[in-house]
């Protein structure tokens, strides 16, 4: 179930962390029954009825400019970063504050008190998680999920998350820090309350693509049973704006088969060699023996042409061949 157009509250700010932190604090600590989306470019919806499009607007006012005009200033909440709050217009309040003064700044707006209403949050569009597995060692299926995620973030917002212990993402994304993916699966259950705030503090952007600390070890992997992950992801299509879920899967755990099974779409990579062709094998009668073979209904496998250069860092996954060739499979059906 999605609110309707005129419960939305939308966030225009071109510091995308910044946004974040706000939107996560206002569905969370600030408790909003409503859309709460971002926009980092206002052009992005020049020329459409933005009377459809949000009840509130809270405005940087570096992006304060024509394409506002037709809006009810008392529908505006300008976040000022020159210091001045020009009286006679909106209402404009300091944007380096802590975001329980910004939160209480819009819901002094006329109406907005409503928006407090109720405990169910939803964004927009319901989530669309794509998983990425292969039984198949060394087959570029993270380069191809960070691409693929990368691409997709360009559209709409994208989080990815890898299940493989020890992969080594942690230090070539930037993700190093005291908390990983278990921390969030435990706030979750536990101080749900918490959950949207840390969060947004531990993803962290990669070319547009947001990101999660993976696991710290297959311990902490194996310790997760399957309905910890399904309130997991729940709670991220419940309490966020991402439109798109990449899924990095390892067999690892008890549960990646049922993860699988959560997925809207599977890609399976796959080789002619005779060893990654016994393991793609015994993944099918695995899938067989115990009942998952709807799995495959959902999934394409892949076989991969030889790329000749490979990006040689993250920052440059959206050029090349391996980008070319994720965007060709967005085209017949990456996309929903």
């Amino acid at each position: 179930m999605q609110y309707e157009k005129d419960r939305t509250v939308l966030i225009c700010d071109r510091d995308l962390r910044y946004a974040r932190h706000l939107q996560e604090y206002l569905l969370s600590e600030g408790g909003l029954a409503c859309n709460v989306r971002i926009l980092t470019d206002p052009g992005r919806l020049k020329g459409e009825d933005l009377q459809d499009k949000a009840l509130y607007v809270i405005l940087s006012e570096s992006l304060r400019g024509s394409w506002t005009e037709g809006l009810d200033p008392d529908r505006i909440l300008i976040l000022s970063e020159s210091g001045d709050c020009p009286e006679g217009g909106p209402a404009c309040v300091s944007k380096y504050q802590r975001a329980r003064c910004l939160a209480d700044a819009l819901l002094r707006l006329p109406g907005a008190g409503d928006l407090q209403t109720g405990a169910s949050i939803r964004h927009g569009q319901s989530l669309t998680m794509i998983g990425f597995y292969t039984p198949v060692s060394r087959a570029l299926q993270t380069s191809l999920a960070l691409t693929m995620g990368q691409l997709l973030s360009a559209e709409e917002p994208a989080l990815y998350l890898n299940l493989e212990p020890c992969s080594g993402l942690s230090t070539l994304l930037g993700l190093n820090g005291e908390d990983s993916l278990t921390d969030l699966i435990y706030y979750n259950e536990c101080a749900p309350e918490r959950f949207p705030a840390l969060l947004g503090s531990m993803a962290r952007e990669v070319n547009g693509l947001f990101c999660l600390p993976p696991p710290r070890s297959a311990m902490e992997l194996s310790s997760l049973a399957q309905d910890r992950w399904t309130g997991f992801f729940k709670a991220i299509d419940r309490v966020t704006d991402y439109r798109y879920l990449i899924l990095d899967i390892s067999a690892r755990g008890d549960c990646f088969l049922e993860t699988l099974r959560l997925c809207d779409r599977v890609y399976t990579i796959e080789r002619e060699d005779p060893v990654s062709a016994a393991r793609l094998s015994s993944y099918e009668d695995l899938l067989r023996r115990f009942h998952y073979e709807d799995i495959w209904t959902r999934t394409r496998r892949l076989r991969l042409p030889v790329f000749r250069e490979l990006p040689s860092s993250m920052k440059f996954m959206t050029h090349g061949p391996l980008a070319d060739y994720a965007r060709e499979l967005i085209r017949e059906g990456g996309r929903t």
